[in-house]
């Protein structure tokens, strides 16, 4: 997919509230079906899916998607930094 458009911030907030919520863009909720799993799996455990996602991308891919995170990194309850 296109996961690595999107800095690590934006994506555990897609994973852990669903797609709406992390767009901020609930009036289109039924076109963003994820759901989120924030009640299912821990800030750490969101932390492991999203690191695994990583693990397909390109060199490339990874280096954009790393300097598009500075500016939106992996929240604070997460414990990763």
């Amino acid at each position: 997919g296109h996961t690595w458009h999107h800095a690590d911030g934006l994506l555990y907030r897609i994973v852990a509230h669903g797609t709406a919520a992390a767009l901020g863009d609930t009036r289109h909720a039924a076109r963003y079906g994820m759901p989120g799993f924030d009640s299912t799996l821990s800030p750490r455990e969101i932390h492991a899916v999203l690191t695994y996602l990583k693990t397909g991308w390109t060199p490339a891919q990874r280096r954009r998607q790393a300097e598009a995170s500075r500016g939106d990194p992996f929240p604070d309850s997460v414990g990763v930094r």
